[in-house]
């Protein structure tokens, strides 16, 4: 095997058992909340693409997500408002975090939104999400000391360049979105991960504004995949959750290096379905996907001009 294969290779083994170690912590302790579907997105972002997806330092990284994560709890155990009212509210309070941060890390919002969205009150969530990305962050920096990633470096901007009135735009459309979802208790077609690719789908500069379509697919085969696996090796087999998120981020981490297309967002999506309820888990993959959709034709349409790649043609 070529030394090029190595170097490639090694990010995705490492990032599959950051995979398997949180899930299998959460089996052995018998605490759900120590998984974080938005790992599996920090991972590809931060050591699979060839460099790390967002402008952020690893300090910055860690400290805003922690921070997000304890303020959707505090949002759940002490905000006493609808359900619908409180899923605005987490995102515009990850805005806030990328303003206050000056980054671009926008998994954040997830860290902030998935607490209120699954109802979690305790700083288990927040212990997880701390400790698992701290140790993607110690890859990562070994990776690079080692040579076998390259570093970008850091430029502190005020939330990617963009302003109160553009972030308030944003959460009265999460505000809409949510609305349907919420009435109707069909929750999939606005899971966290579809928000945060909504917004990084958003920037005019994006490089997804120009793979729309592969963004969309990479959404439905992570969907299928996890789906896939919880239900038939987990549910049916009887295989251990560990065994399932560990094969349904591989068929992910296939998928995006075949495509390419380095979509963290489509990491937790196929991670998430370790959380859920198995009783109506097959309509997963059909709602995130038709949600995704729908958020990004608005993002399309509502923040500039997309530019049109050969693959989507």
């Amino acid at each position: 095997m070529s030394n090029e294969r190595i170097k490639n290779l090694i990010p995705c083994l490492l990032t599959i058992a950051v995979i398997g170690i949180m899930t299998g912590a959460a089996e052995l302790l018998g605490e759900i909340e120590i998984i974080f579907p938005e790992i599996t997105a920090v991972a590809i972002g931060a050591l699979i693409a060839p460099v790390q997806s967002w402008n952020a330092s690893r300090a910055r990284i860690l400290i805003s997500i922690t921070a997000m994560s304890v303020v959707g709890v505090l949002i759940v155990r002490y905000v006493p408002i609808p359900l619908m009212v409180k899923i605005p509210l987490a995102f515009a309070c990850a805005a806030a975090g990328l303003m206050i941060s000056k980054t671009g890390f926008a998994p954040m919002i997830s860290a902030c939104v998935l607490p209120v969205i699954l109802s979690t009150e305790t700083f288990v969530y927040t212990a997880s999400v701390a400790v698992m990305t701290g140790i993607i962050l110690a890859i990562q920096y070994v990776l690079e000391r080692l040579g076998l990633r390259t570093h970008r470096d850091f430029v502190p901007q005020s939330a990617v360049g963009k302003t109160v009135v553009y972030w308030l735009k944003h959460t009265v459309i999460i505000a809409l979105a949510a609305v349907i979802p919420v009435l109707t208790g069909e929750m999939y077609f606005i899971v966290p991960p579809l928000i945060v690719g909504y917004v990084e789908m958003s920037s005019p500069g994006s490089p997804l504004r120009a793979r729309y379509k592969t963004a969309v697919a990479l959404i439905f085969i992570a969907a299928c995949a996890g789906v896939f696996c919880r239900l038939v090796v987990t549910e049916t087999i009887g295989f251990p959750l560990t065994v399932s998120a560990v094969l349904s981020g591989t068929v992910v981490i296939l998928a995006v290096k075949l495509t390419k297309l380095y979509f963290p967002p489509c990491g937790a999506i196929c991670t998430l379905p370790m959380l859920l309820g198995a009783d109506k888990l097959w309509l997963y993959p059909l709602e995130a996907t038709a949600g995704f959709i729908v958020l990004t034709l608005v993002a399309l349409n509502l923040f500039g001009k997309r530019k049109v790649s050969k693959d989507d043609n």
